[in-house]
């Protein structure tokens, strides 16, 4: 089974593969899918593990996403 965060990881593997293709009404499609998903399904710790997994931009913008979701958990 599959958790979160490879659930969300594959959203965003599909949407990259449709902005090399060039599809705009996938592409935007999937994002609005996979950003549904996350906003439903993550728990703290599901942004914790995507934030682990990340590196540099993606890292920096899921960490302030996270600080977003639990402003007052430091």
């Amino acid at each position: 089974m599959m958790t979160n965060v490879e659930k969300y990881l594959d959203y965003i593997n599909k949407w990259s593969e449709a902005a090399c293709n060039n599809n705009d009404e996938e592409y935007y499609r999937i994002a609005d899918e996979g950003d549904k998903f996350r906003d439903e399904n993550f728990t703290k710790e599901d942004w914790l593990e995507l934030i682990n997994q990340s590196t540099g931009r993606a890292k920096y913008e899921y960490t302030r996403m996270m600080n977003e979701y639990y402003p007052n958990d430091k």
